[in-house]
């Protein structure tokens, strides 16, 4: 009998183009062919969920994008609604090169008086002493130096193996109100000292500091140029500063100090209101709408992971509805965001864009500033457009019960669900799989065992076949 049987085959099962050839009749391109099919059709449940997780997914990254852009509009309604925004002052200087000033938080309108007699000036002072390098070791006694300017200190410890560079690192970067460099005098090197404010110098240690030629001998009783403070009168109140600026003088306004003014004419400092706030306020208004209307048109627009989403589409109508509104409680010219510059543009492509006009809003505020500011602010108790925008969109944002944070939950919830039904599917595949490769294996087996008992029926029938045609070839020839 022929060694064609299936135990002879070993790993030739996994060879089908072998398999083919030894046996002919075996069609084995059919049953890998519906091997694979049925593999397929396993993994189809896998894919159809992968594919909502992508959609749920690029849903949720749409929404989170549409809410950044709604928390930016809220800010700016918030920032409407406070009445720093609408309480901004501005200054100016008659004598702009002998005084500056500019305004902050709590400056209050009216006119000062500031008049300098004097332009400080810090202490400088140098070694007496002089070195052929600046970074060759001193051989100075180890010791801690103590330094200071105006009410600032420090400390720095000297060893031996200082040099002129790194004692004015260590001068440096004490925090002492003291700035050090390191002077080349052709060929000879100094140590030199500035205050950073204009005050003296102050310090201690005996081989830095010394009228002496010991160590450095920088002699603080002699200096290259002595400090002098700031002398001027702030409407007739005498002020000596050991620097160029003074932010508490006039409560709000920070004066900068740059010479003398006129002999006997003081600096007239004007302290008045302005609307710069809240025209910046409204002008980033109309950049963050239209930022929004950008954002939920990517998102909305036909093929789009938001098309014909409901909340998406109708939140612009709800903001819009809310601030173009009209406050009939206020006077006429002063009942709507249009007259404060504030207009809206119908696009060609549906999209609408929100304009601001400084100029209507300069010309409005400068007719009735309170008008304007009950409108935007609202009056004393009122909660005016900007306060109405504010509840309005905290509706959407909200961390909790907002509609955004709800529509966020409910898709991290089915992104959670599809993640767990992948796992239990992707299981469950698996052992389907399994089964399916052990079924294939036993009918490819079954069919070679099938094919070998036909081989050897064959073999067998030919035996026969030869036996009988032998006999009959003897028989023959007896009878002849």
């Amino acid at each position: 009998m022929s060694s064609s049987g299936p135990n002879s085959l070993g790993g030739l099962l996994s060879n089908p183009a072998i398999l083919s050839a030894m046996y002919p009749n075996l069609n084995l391109s059919a049953l890998a062919q519906l091997y694979t099919s049925e593999q397929t059709a396993m993994e189809q449940p896998i894919q159809n969920l992968s594919q909502q997780l992508q959609t749920i997914t690029s849903q949720s990254t749409a929404w989170q994008a549409i809410q950044s852009a709604v928390s930016a509009l809220q800010s700016d309604f918030s920032s409407l609604s406070s009445a720093s925004t609408w309480q901004t002052a501005a200054a100016t200087s008659s004598q702009s090169t002998a005084v500056a000033a500019s305004t902050g938080s709590g400056a209050t309108p009216g006119t000062y008086l500031v008049a300098v007699t004097q332009v400080g000036q810090p202490e400088v002072v140098s070694s007496q002493s002089s070195y052929a390098s600046a970074s060759t070791a001193l051989n100075l006694q180890a010791q801690t130096v103590t330094l200071g300017s105006g009410s600032s200190s420090g400390s720095i410890s000297i060893t031996s193996q200082d040099t002129l560079d790194t004692i004015a690192q260590k001068i440096n970067a004490a925090g002492a109100g003291v700035y050090a460099t390191v002077i080349d005098s052709g060929g000879s090197y100094y140590l030199s000292l500035s205050s950073t404010q204009d005050a003296s110098i102050t310090g201690s240690g005996t081989d830095l500091f010394g009228t002496t030629s010991q160590g450095l001998a920088l002699n603080l009783s002699s200096p290259a140029q002595s400090a002098l403070p700031w002398l001027y009168t702030v409407n007739g109140v005498s002020v000596t500063g050991t620097q160029a600026t003074d932010s508490t003088s006039i409560p709000g306004v920070t004066l900068t100090l740059l010479g003398l003014t006129t002999t006997n004419t003081p600096a007239t400092i004007s302290v008045t209101s302005s609307s710069s706030g809240a025209e910046s306020a409204l002008s980033q208004v109309a950049s963050d709408y239209n930022n929004l209307t950008a954002t939920i048109a990517k998102y909305t627009a036909k093929g789009q992971v938001l098309a014909g989403d409901a909340t998406a589409e109708g939140l612009l109508s709800t903001v819009n509805s809310a601030l173009f509104g009209l406050d009939q409680n206020q006077p006429v010219g002063f009942q709507s965001v249009t007259d404060v510059g504030l207009t809206l543009t119908l696009n060609p492509d549906k999209t609408t864009t929100l304009n601001f006009t400084p100029g209507t809003f300069l010309s409005t505020y400068a007719q009735n500033p309170t008008d304007v500011q009950n409108l935007v602010a609202g009056a004393s108790g009122g909660s005016g457009i900007a306060g109405n925008l504010n509840t309005v969109l905290t509706a959407y944002t909200a961390p909790t019960t907002g509609t955004i944070a709800q529509v966020l939950n409910g898709y991290q919830q089915q992104i959670q669900q599809i993640d767990q039904s992948e796992q239990n599917e992707q299981s469950l595949i698996t052992l389907q799989q399994s089964a399916l490769g052990t079924q294939f294996t036993n009918e490819i087996n079954a069919l070679i065992s099938l094919l070998g008992q036909q081989s050897m029926v064959s073999g067998l029938i030919n035996q026969l076949n030869g036996t009988s045609s032998s006999s009959s070839s003897s028989s023959s020839s007896s009878g002849g």
